[in-house]
């Protein structure tokens, strides 16, 4: 069980709740704790790693292994709502998509990756949450030796080798993608 102190000899559970449970069920005096500090930070990872607490993903900003990892945990959960969802395919469209300016959830449902609106685009809300960015400015072949281009986002990249009318470029890494836009 891990707990936090409240006062002299004075605990509150912040994990593994269900052993306090069972303990004053078996009307046990005494049970194995772990003492954390009260931060608001731990406490959320100790809800998070005892599995009391899903940790949501910013869809806005996530990697491809975070999104995959998040749909694979939603699509495996027992009477899931995307249980007929492709992962793979759900995974590129959404790593795809220019999610950055999105403030809700309903553009996914025009990825042709199998989620519809209800009960499939609302289980997304279990794992993910939006925030939308800002919106860079896109970056023209001239200004592009102004540029960075390893500080841009994939999907910037994808952007600016669609309007360049690079062929491929959907199925490209970032480094392959940084070396296409910096020779046009």
């Amino acid at each position: 069980m891990i707990v936090k102190e409240t006062g002299e000899d004075q605990y509150e559970v912040i994990g593994n709740s269900f052993v306090y449970a069972i303990a004053e069920e078996a009307s046990l005096e005494k049970v194995w704790c772990v003492v954390t500090d009260s931060s608001e930070k731990t406490i959320e990872l100790t809800r998070i790693l005892t599995g009391d607490l899903i940790p949501k993903v910013n869809l806005s900003t996530a990697s491809r292994d975070e999104i995959h990892a998040a749909l694979q945990y939603l699509i495996e959960k027992p009477n899931s709502e995307l249980a007929g969802v492709k992962l793979a395919i759900t995974t590129n469209r959404l790593e795809e998509a220019q999610r950055q300016d999105w403030k809700n959830f309903e553009p996914i449902t025009k990825l042709k990756c199998g989620i519809t609106k209800g009960k499939k685009l609302d289980a997304l809300k279990e794992v993910f949450y939006l925030t939308p960015q800002s919106t860079p400015e896109v970056v023209t072949p001239k200004a592009a030796s102004e540029v960075n281009l390893n500080t841009l986002t994939l999907t910037q990249l994808k952007d600016m080798a669609k309007k360049q009318g690079i062929p491929g470029f959907a199925r490209k890494k970032k480094q392959e993608l940084v070396a296409l836009l910096s020779t046009s």
